[in-house]
């Protein structure tokens, strides 16, 4: 069988196991790599479906542990299961609501395609596509991790409601996000983007914070970080508390 055919073929296997748009990425040279784009309507309502059952689960085990609790079938002792039930939620809430990459190909790369130019990257909802033509928002969250480096990303979103994470060092990423809200005035939908101003100094927008201020930026990102992580926690220790003391 001839070379070209057996390519040919291959590549027609690849088409049909994706499920998205056609697109051509730039970079991103992994085995594997790239998935279909996905429609950013579809990425939306995935997302979506997965943060509502996390909660709804979420909601099932602190209920079932109170009311255990309340009719003496589980001690006191279980009382913290709400609290760790909790903590994990919001760990795998936070990822599929700002749509942080996952796995070995979980950065973010710029594709193109016939309808313009988009953001693409596997998260815990699946391959999400942000739509670089419809961008609504564009913030900055800078924070010490627990090996004490710097946090440094860009939390974007579309028109969609899609939602990805942008890690520090992808300067063509950030080129990218920097034209598309360059260009925003002169789209024909006419959106404008929120972009916010610690943002617009990484994208090159505005001069560089000072000293002072890139400090206090620091230290709110470390304290956002800090207290959203045990939130859900907290509250279904509460919740299951009350449940618990209901009948006492």
């Amino acid at each position: 069988m001839p070379k070209s055919r057996v390519a040919g073929e291959r590549a027609g296997r690849a088409s049909a196991r994706g499920r998205g748009r056609p697109g051509r990425l730039l970079g991103g040279r992994r085995r594997g790599w790239p998935p279909a784009l996905v429609e950013p309507a579809v990425c939306a309502r995935r997302a979506r479906r997965a943060a509502a059952t996390v909660v709804g689960l979420w909601a099932a085990v602190v209920v079932a542990d109170g009311l255990l609790l309340r009719t003496h079938l589980l001690g006191e002792s279980y009382l913290f299961v709400s609290l760790v039930v909790g903590v994990l939620a919001s760990a795998v809430l936070l990822p599929l609501h700002y749509g942080y990459g996952v796995g070995p190909s979980g950065r973010v790369h710029l594709a193109t395609g016939p309808e313009g130019r988009s953001l693409t990257s596997r998260t815990l909802s699946g391959t999400r596509t942000l739509d670089l033509n419809r961008l609504t928002r564009v913030r900055r969250l800078e924070a010490r991790d627990r090996w004490g480096g710097i946090i440094d990303e860009l939390r974007l979103q579309d028109a969609y409601g899609v939602r990805l994470v942008v890690g520090k060092a992808q300067q063509e990423i950030d080129r990218a996000v920097r034209q598309a809200v360059e260009s925003a005035p002169s789209r024909p939908d006419h959106l404008a983007v929120e972009v916010t101003e610690h943002a617009r100094t990484r994208l090159g927008l505005a001069p560089g914070p000072r000293p002072r201020r890139r400090i206090l930026h620091r230290l709110s990102g470390s304290l956002l970080l800090a207290t959203a992580l045990p939130l859900l926690g907290v509250a279904g220790f509460v919740v299951t508390d009350v449940l618990a003391r209901a009948g006492a």
